[in-house]
């Protein structure tokens, strides 16, 4: 990648980043669920097993809190550095894409120079990039796997088997064994994509692509063996068969059906979608024959699985944008099409802000989201019209535009719902109330108990009390009246405004509603009900 690629793909991830930071906060309920771990790990001194409010927390492993303590360790606790986590590891992979592409196909720079701008035109990808989760630094390993089997397969290269084992061991202890679905069919399918690579001994390739997954997992295990030790028989049931059977044959979260993920594809690899179906048109080298055993089986497999979300398919962006890109470059005369779905992406946004006021006729409780100035609308005409008339004086320069143009509207909306998002998904107010309760020597207890994980990092917490049923609320605000309870309901049930006088703060929280009472003024209100 040349020097002036570079730095305009890193100018514009850190647009969209550091817009990011400023305009949003810790997003429940994922991100403040991630860095609440992070911080109960930190502030409890348990490393090996994961922990949620006091508890053993066994959905993720533990390599992002553990990247999140180095980041503590050397800076302190804070927000920022343990936000940018994810978001680093996004960046890393765009260059990884770009270096993926220049080996693929030494002969042709075009596809290395554009295929970090196709990617981070993606809209997911644009947004997830952003965020502290998984996705990324899954999508890292599986890069890291896939340059081994290429060293492996193509160049003949022994430590390609190490660089395979490296990326399955990092990626189970990223996300868990998930990260064999991208890995796997790829080294399966050999056969297909080296055929034209010279003679390749079978049983030495498939020993090797064993070996590499038996060390994987060991590396793995280094970490799994004493965190099943430490946290217990139900820890341990979880995170050796629980998490990755429960999601994959009949997920507890996220049931979808079979074809769920079409739409959302479609909508993910925006505006590249409608060259999707063109790229089976075009003639399969082997490098193309390998990105297809990468990208189909794993979108067959994910399909297959019970529990599914959109930000899955992250790692399967990477063989898509190099796809796309190859074709871009065999077909130059036809790249204004991304344009037009650009502009009218733009002019689709801009005519829902003007109709958005008018709309809370049928959604009342959207309303403060719906309220937009009128400026916002012309900002997305003139961004349209600026950006359809931008001279594209060649491929790479149209890409780059484009790219531009996406990052442009997703830095745009961050600025247009800054005041609402804050207000809506802000978790820091009420957590900075708990926190200055704790210090003052009170219990702070919290209803539903599964909301209580939402505040820990943002008011630096001690472990508080989680109250899972209606009963457990009456029985401790009937024995604790002089603590606090964070009471979270979809409803406001407390209608008589004098029953509201007892509340320290109201706060809404997402499609909910937070209030902080003294437990015993808690317990008149809900009596009066």
């Amino acid at each position: 990648m040349k020097d002036s690629t570079a730095a305009k793909v890193i100018f514009l991830w850190l647009a969209v980043v550091v817009t990011s930071l400023y305009f949003r906060p810790l997003m429940p309920i994922d991100e403040t669920r991630y860095v609440s771990v992070a911080w109960d790990m930190w502030h409890g001194g348990n490393f090996w097993v994961p922990q949620i409010n006091g508890h053993p927390y066994s959905d993720k492993p533990p390599l992002l809190f553990y990247l999140i303590h180095m980041g503590w360790f050397f800076l302190g606790v804070n927000e920022w550095s343990a936000r940018l986590t994810g978001p680093f590891f996004g960046l890393l992979n765009l260059f990884l894409t770009a270096r993926l592409a220049q080996r693929l196909w030494p002969d042709d720079a075009m596809v290395g120079s554009i295929s970090p701008f196709v990617l981070l035109s993606m809209p997911l990808w644009a947004v997830l990039t952003t965020m502290t989760m998984f996705d990324m630094m899954l999508c890292f390993f599986v890069l890291v796997s896939v340059f081994g089997l290429l060293s492996a397969g193509f160049e003949k290269k022994r430590y390609g088997w190490l660089l395979l084992a490296a990326g399955i061991g990092g990626g189970i202890l990223t996300k868990g064994p998930i990260v064999l679905l991208f890995v796997l069919p790829p080294g399966i399918l050999a056969p297909w994509w080296t055929r034209d690579s010279g003679p390749v001994s079978w049983w030495r390739w498939y020993g090797g692509l064993s070996g590499a997954l038996l060390v994987g997992i060991g590396m793995a295990l280094v970490w799994v063996l004493p965190a099943a030790r430490f946290g217990g028989a139900a820890y341990a049931d979880a995170i050796l068969w629980g998490q990755t059977a429960g999601r994959m044959v009949k997920s507890f979260a996220h049931q979808r059906p079979y074809w769920w993920y079409v739409p959302m594809l479609m909508l993910a690899v925006l505006p590249w979608s409608w060259r999707i179906p063109c790229i089976s048109r075009q003639n399969l080298d082997h490098a193309s024959k390998f990105l297809l055993s990468w990208s189909i089986p794993g979108f067959i497999l994910l399909s297959l699985v019970s529990g599914k979300q959109i930000h899955y398919l992250i790692p399967l962006l990477p063989p898509l944008a190099l796809l796309v890109s190859r074709h871009l470059g065999a077909t130059p005369s036809r790249v204004h099409a991304e344009a037009y779905i650009l502009t009218g992406l733009y002019l689709l946004v801009g005519a829902f802000l003007i109709v958005a006021p008018f709309l809370t006729v049928y959604w009342p409780g959207w309303a403060p989201f719906m309220d937009r100035p009128v400026v916002w609308p012309i900002i997305c005409v003139i961004a349209a019209v600026i950006f359809l008339c931008i001279p594209q004086k060649n491929i790479a320069h149209a890409i780059s535009a484009s790219c531009a143009a996406m990052v442009f509207l997703i830095i745009m909306l961050h600025i247009v719902f800054y005041r609402q998002t804050m207000l809506y998904y802000d978790v820091s107010p009420m957590a900075e109330r708990m926190a200055a309760i704790q210090q003052s020597g009170k219990t702070v207890a919290v209803y539903p108990e599964k909301y209580a994980i939402q505040f820990q990092f943002s008011g630096r917490l001690d472990t508080v009390v989680g109250l899972e049923s209606r009963q457990q609320l009456e029985d401790w605000l009937k024995h604790n009246p002089g603590q606090y309870v964070v009471f979270v309901s979809e409803n406001l049930p407390l209608v008589d405004k004098e029953l509201w006088n007892g509340c320290i703060l109201l706060r809404p929280f997402r499609d909910e509603w937070t209030s902080l009472w003294q437990a015993e003024a808690l317990n008149r209100a809900l009596s009066s009900l």
